[in-house]
């Protein structure tokens, strides 16, 4: 991550501003991440033309047993000088908000700025 490299997760643009730089960026993911029983990456198509890296995958979110989502994932982003100077993840809010517990909705809110 660049040292002003901004991360965002697209639904929330508007209400919040994301991340920058690579400590406010780690944070940020490890905010959503850090708290699930389990995760995993599913890989998908990845695009590159000149700066512009466009990935389509999923990621499976385990909170506790019986309780887990796969959100379906567009990742945009763009590198300047060997480092990410933009990383757009886009994805449907309200498929994570359903299914996500209330324990972790209230440590996700509390913890954004």
């Amino acid at each position: 991550m660049a040292p002003q490299g901004h991360y965002i997760d697209v639904p929330l643009l508007g209400l919040e501003s994301g991340a920058f730089g690579p400590e406010e960026t780690a944070a940020r993911l490890r905010l959503g991440l850090a708290p699930l029983a389990s995760y995993e990456l599913h890989d998908g198509p990845i695009i590159a033309s000149g700066r512009f890296v466009v990935t389509e995958h999923s990621e499976t979110w385990t909170w506790e047993e019986g309780v887990s989502v796969t959100l379906p994932f567009t990742s945009v982003m763009e590198a300047h000088e060997g480092r990410i100077a933009r990383w757009w993840d886009y994805f449907n809010l309200a498929t994570l908000l359903d299914a996500a517990p209330e324990w972790w909705l209230e440590h996700v809110a509390v913890s954004y700025k």
